[in-house]
Formats: C-alpha cells, sequence, structure tokens
C-alpha cells in the first residue's frame, strides 16, 4: 500500500542517460518515489555512514539519509541522534516527518509535494507535535520547543536556573525563604567564579588566597558570603556556619527585645536623645535609594545603631554611622530578593527582613571594632589620618599643595567628611559597595590605613581643575565632586593608584611618623 502511494504522488525526474528505445540524445525521464523526492529536497546530499534502512544511490553522492535520519538536519554537531531506536519509536521524530503523518494533518498534498523545505519541515514538525514532546530514548532525548526547533538533552540540562550562592548559605533558619534571586549565571559558569568556588567549598576557607582574589572585586551573588567571612562574622570552617548563623542571629533577637522594645519611660534621657538623633539621621540616608526610605527597613537601621551604641558606650553614636551601616544592609538583602534597591518591602518575609538585620549589625561591630578610635571623643583616628593624607599631598602633588595652602584651605575642611563616612557622600551605593571589596581584602586594615591612599589619590585626580579655583569654588566643588557616573573601572583605577602610592610611601622613614 505504502508503494501504491508512492507510486501515486510520483513525479517525473530529468537524468542525463539512453532511453531504451529512443534516441540516445534525448534525456531519459525516470520516476522517483515521493519519500526519495522528500529527503532530496529536505536534507540534501548528506552523507551519513552506518545508518539502518540507508537507500544506496548509483554513482557519486554516497549514501542518501533515509526518512529516520530526517532529524539529523536540524541537530547541531554537538547533538546525538539515535535513529535505530526511533525507527520503531511512534512519538520519535520519524512519526512526525512520515508521509503517512503529513497526510493526517492535510500537509500532503500534489501541489505541495514539489515544493517542501526545511523551513517548512521545521514548521510542519511544531504544528503537529507539541512544546516538550519527547522521545523514548533515554539517552538521547529529543524535544520540541516552543518555537518548533529542536532541543536535545544534553542542552535541557543546561537550561535550569542557576543558583544564587549567597543564598543557599544565608537561608539556614530562615523560616518563609523558599524563592531564590533570580541570577544570570551561576558562580560556576565564569573562570572568576570557579576560583570563588574552589575557595569556599573548601572544609577550610584560605583567608589569604580569598583576600588576593577579593581585592580585585567580588561576583554579586557571592560578596554577602565573602563579606561575612573577610569581617571574621561567618567563620571560615564550612561546619561552623549553620550554628553559628543561627547562635549570632538568636542573639541579636534577644539584644532587640532587650533595648529596643521597652517603653520609653524606661530609657534615660541620653537614650531618648540617642533614639531622637538616629531617627532625624536615618531619613537623610541615601536620598537617592528607594530601598532607605520605607519605614520598615528605617526601623531596622534604626534598631541596629542604637543597640550598637548602647552596647558601645565609650564612642557611642556619631553622625556618619548612618552612612556605614547601609551598604552591609543592601549586599545582605541581595542574597534573598531581586533588586533590592528599589524592591518592594512590604512583600518580603520578616523572617528574611530580621536575618539581614542581624547580619548587618554583627558585621557593623566587626568594622566599627577596628576603627573605634575615629569615632570616641575629640575623634583622635580620624585627626591623625587627615595629617597623613595631607603630608601625602604635600610630597606627591606640591603644586597642588601649594594652591590649597595660599587659599587658606585647611584640610580639615574637606578632608573630615572623608575619612568619617569612608567617602560614602562622595561615591554613589554601587562605587562603595566595590570600594569595600578592596578595604576588606586589604591586609591589616583597608578602612584605616589604606583608605588615606584612596583619599589621597582621590584628591590629586582633580588636580588640575582645583589649582585653577578660587577659595570658595574649591569648597563647593570638593562638596559636590562629579563621580555621580562613576562605574567598576573608576574605583579599580582609584584603588589602584592608591596601592602604588602605598607601594612608594609605606616604608619610606621620613613619611607618616
Amino acid at each position: 500500500m505504502l508503494r501504491a502511494q508512492e507510486n501515486m504522488a510520483s513525479s517525473s525526474v530529468s537524468t542525463p542517460g539512453t532511453s531504451k528505445g529512443g534516441d540516445d540524445s534525448k534525456p531519459q525521464t525516470k520516476k522517483m518515489s515521493l519519500s526519495s523526492r522528500f529527503l532530496r529536497m529536505g536534507s540534501g546530499r548528506t552523507r551519513i555512514s552506518s545508518l539502518p534502512g540507508s537507500i544506496k544511490k548509483k554513482g557519486k553522492g554516497g549514501v542518501t539519509p533515509p526518512i529516520s535520519a530526517l532529524a539529523s538536519s536540524h541537530i547541531g554537531k554537538n547533538d546525538s541522534y539515535n535513529s535505530k531506536s526511533n525507527m520503531y519509536n511512534t512519538s520519535s521524530i520519524l512519526d512526525i516527518a512520515s508521509p503517512t503523518t503529513k497526510k493526517k494533518n492535510n500537509i500532503h498534498n500534489n501541489n505541495s509535494s514539489t515544493n517542501i523545505n526545511n523551513n517548512n519541515n521545521n514548521n510542519n514538525m511544531s504544528r503537529i507535535s507539541s512544546p516538550g514532546r519527547s522521545s523514548s530514548n533515554n539517552n538521547n532525548n529529543i524535544r520540541l520547543n516552543a518555537n518548533g526547533s529542536i532541543q536535545s538533552s544534553n542542552k535541557m540540562k543546561t537550561n535550569k536556573a542557576p543558583v544564587h550562592y549567597s543564598y543557599e548559605i544565608l537561608k539556614i533558619g530562615v523560616r518563609n525563604c523558599d524563592i531564590a534571586p533570580r541570577i544570570r549565571q551561576a558562580l560556576s559558569e565564569t573562570v572568576q567564579g570557579r576560583k570563588y568556588e574552589k575557595i569556599l567549598t573548601a572544609p577550610n576557607v584560605d583567608l589569604n588566597e580569598l583576600k588576593s582574589i577579593a581585592w580585585n572585586g567580588v561576583p554579586a551573588i557571592a560578596r554577602p558570603v565573602v563579606w561575612q567571612i573577610l569581617l571574621g562574622y561567618l567563620p571560615s570552617n564550612r561546619g561552623r556556619r549553620e550554628t553559628t548563623l543561627q547562635r549570632k542571629r538568636d542573639e541579636y533577637r534577644a539584644s532587640v527585645q532587650q533595648y529596643w522594645e521597652i517603653d520609653d519611660s524606661r530609657r534615660t534621657k541620653n537614650e531618648l536623645r540617642l533614639t531622637h538623633q538616629i531617627a532625624v539621621d536615618i531619613p537623610r540616608t541615601h536620598p537617592d535609594v528607594p530601598l532607605f526610605h520605607t519605614p520598615a527597613v528605617q526601623r531596622g537601621l534604626e534598631r541596629i545603631l542604637y543597640i550598637w551604641s548602647i552596647k558601645h558606650p565609650a564612642s557611642g553614636y556619631v553622625q556618619g554611622m548612618n552612612d556605614l551601616v547601609t551598604p552591609f544592609y543592601l549586599v545582605f538583602l541581595g542574597a534573598f530578593i531581586d533588586n533590592p534597591r528599589a524592591c518592594d518591602i512590604t512583600r518580603v518575609p520578616s523572617d528574611i527582613l530580621a536575618a539581614v538585620e542581624a547580619d548587618t549589625y554583627w558585621c557593623l561591630t566587626k568594622l566599627l571594632d577596628g576603627i573605634q578610635d575615629h569615632y570616641t571623643p575629640s575623634q583622635p583616628g580620624i585627626q591623625r589620618m587627615i595629617h597623613r593624607m595631607e603630608e601625602l599631598v604635600r610630597r606627591i602633588d606640591s603644586d597642588l599643595y601649594k594652591h590649597l595652602e595660599n587659599e587658606n584651605l585647611v584640610f580639615m575642611q574637606f578632608a573630615f567628611r572623608w575619612m568619617n563616612c569612608l567617602l560614602m557622600r562622595e561615591l554613589s551605593l554601587n562605587s562603595i559597595v566595590r570600594l569595600w571589596d578592596t578595604y576588606l581584602a586589604e591586609t591589616g586594615n583597608g578602612f584605616d590605613s589604606f583608605h588615606i591612599y584612596v583619599c589621597t589619590s582621590f584628591l590629586v585626580s582633580w588636580s588640575k581643575t582645583l589649582r585653577e579655583k578660587p577659595f570658595q569654588d574649591l569648597i563647593t566643588f570638593l562638596q559636590q565632586l562629579p563621580t555621580q557616573n562613576w562605574t567598576d573601572r573608576d574605583v579599580e583605577m582609584l584603588v589602584s593608584q592608591a596601592f602604588v602610592l602605598q607601594t612608594q610611601f609605606q616604608s619610606s622613614k621620613a613619611h607618616l611618623r
């Protein structure tokens, strides 16, 4: 019956040759079956070796593929296809491309039989087979996408959503935390990411190796964990992380109940003044970031700063600390939700906010412990840093130093804020986050000694512009520096120049005494 159908649908094809009873110069008309014509048009003269049921063709051209090999013209070089198993499978590509199936779906007719091409084959297959239909071959499944293209099992396996590395670690003990933030690439999908993954998944993290690669920037999906490890909050030992996170978050929760969730009648006058000052400063924090102007986040930042101040009476709260808390909160929240800068915080589960708040508190504590003399009375740490910066500028750019001196501009007038807020008012929050990657990876204390060289490089980079301005214009320019369009590359250039200065002057006997 199949042969009868082929004879009915056959057409004449002229081939060079000699007819049996006519002139030798006349071309001989030879009938060709539909399947042969279909294969010649659909897959051309593709060579397929050792394929079952292949049709031998005389003369040049080798072997013409049978119907079962039709799918091979749609499969990439790296894909595999088992024609033998699919020949006997009713749901295989063979079933889709066969003339019988086409006739049932009103695709095969006399007019279209001579105009079949590869694009029509793809369109026919997408109409006949629903997306997701696959063959029974377990080793080499082939599935049709929604657009009709063929997708192999190897490719399907790589289409899984990449896992957010920090989310998998920091979600420990957090309820209502079932959906990870969407990311473009997993940590293991980049060369740099694989280096981080190798270090972070070791039983004990090599801190020196981690600092070495973190100095040049940390991937966003690894940054929350890397920052917490470098600050000493998250243990470098993998086996201790879960218990440490749970214990620290419970401790902070207990501190909130003890110091914050009490009636104002139980607070001292100093504590009431403290709560008022923090409540005034928080709304001024990063006016360009919507996250920090939501009531839930502002209350969280107030709790963090208030509890830290109560537990550190030697320094207490100082204006500028409200800026230092924001990078931690933004980075750690990014481990749980998409686009934390402008997210709808009302839809974020309270357990996630509580975990982020606790982690932020402990990391801020670790940071301020290293620079606490910046915020004690008279702030000796900041005065020391400004003096060192002034000496550096005098030796590096004497022309700029003399111009500032002639204009009676004292370094304290502009550099105090640079030291007190760690350039938080001069750079965007994204640039600060990148800068802190390097600070946390610096040997010693990047927020103290290395920050001096960064501020010096920062000032000298505007030297040409500054030397042309009088006093009042100098003050205005230094308070509103044009850094709003800075990118990570600009920050990397800044820290690179600071590193060069550190290398040249840190060990100088006549410098930084």
